[in-house]
């Protein structure tokens, strides 16, 4: 194959041409072959660096009056001989030119080097920092739990409803009458217990909602009052209370309207305060329009 695309020995001035695109492909091979991602690669660039090398050496050759070696051979052109230019003077890095042994052109055989070998006192170690901060977490949450229990077990004991009450049924908008359900409640004179506000109107609650009302309870006992509210009629009110009220003394009771367990309409309930011995104690009345 020859060097020359036109054939033949070409002039001064193209041979000159030549040489320069020579040595432009040659640098590009050698920063490709550096940058092969591959070993096989790498050696298909440096035998077309080679085969770029020998061209240009036949060039030299030619401008120095000798007579260019045969393609493919390079071996009887020292490198000195060469024609000095910018071209030639950049940098080819050395462990991708020629027959070099370097861990790039070296083959494959397929084997790999083993992994190093862990410790069996490093993998024990490990272990057991591994059951310790298990340990631990474990506490943290059973600390945490015993913690949210105690506080929890602090607060007031919750009724969910009550009993004895009364419930009044609201007249239906066509104006005809109807007979309205009634429970006796004891007079105010005889209770022990006397409860502000006696009343209380919740006004409107939603469906799925809740409204939470505070009452004060007055003991008008020279003893203390052991307090306990049963359920509504309506099963739908919930309340917090303590266990007792001092005597003539005061406490606070929360009645919660749930209007999840209301049925809808108007709501009119008598919340009857009992003793231990179910006699009744003090009484309010609630009332709340449920939609």
């Amino acid at each position: 194959m020859s060097d020359f695309p036109t054939g033949g020995s070409p002039s001064a001035g193209e041979a000159q041409a030549l040489r320069a695109r020579y040595i432009r492909h040659r640098d590009a091979l050698a920063r490709l072959a550096a940058d092969a991602p591959t070993p096989q690669l790498a050696d298909a660039y440096n035998r077309v660096h080679a085969e770029v090398e020998g061209s240009i050496a036949r060039l030299d050759q030619l401008a120095a009056g000798v007579t260019p070696t045969a393609p493919g051979t390079t071996a009887s052109v020292p490198f000195l001989e060469r024609i000095p230019t910018a071209e030639s003077a950049a940098p080819v890095h050395p462990a991708r030119l020629g027959n070099d042994t370097g861990p790039y052109n070296s083959p494959f055989d397929g084997t790999y080097e083993p992994l190093p070998e862990v410790p069996a006192s490093q993998t024990g170690a490990r272990v057991v920092v591994l059951a310790l901060v298990g340990v631990l977490v474990l506490a943290l949450i059973g600390y945490f739990v015993w913690r949210y229990s105690a506080a929890g077990g602090a607060h007031p004991q919750i009724v969910e409803e009550t009993a004895a009450t009364t419930t009044a049924n609201v007249p239906p908008p066509d104006g005809s009458s109807t007979a309205a359900s009634t429970t006796a409640v004891p007079a105010t004179v005889a209770d022990a217990l006397s409860v502000t506000p006696p009343s209380f109107d919740y006004g409107v609650v939603r469906k799925g909602t809740r409204k939470t009302q505070k009452f004060s309870i007055q003991s008008n006992s020279n003893d203390a009052v052991p307090i306990k509210i049963g359920r509504s009629q309506c099963r739908c009110l919930w309340f917090e209370h303590p266990a007792a009220v001092p005597a003539h003394g005061k406490a606070t009771l929360t009645v919660t309207v749930d209007g999840g367990r209301a049925k809808a309409g108007q709501l009119n309930e008598t919340v009857q305060l009992q003793m231990k011995d179910k006699s009744a104690a003090g009484h309010l009345d609630v009332t709340a329009t449920v939609k």
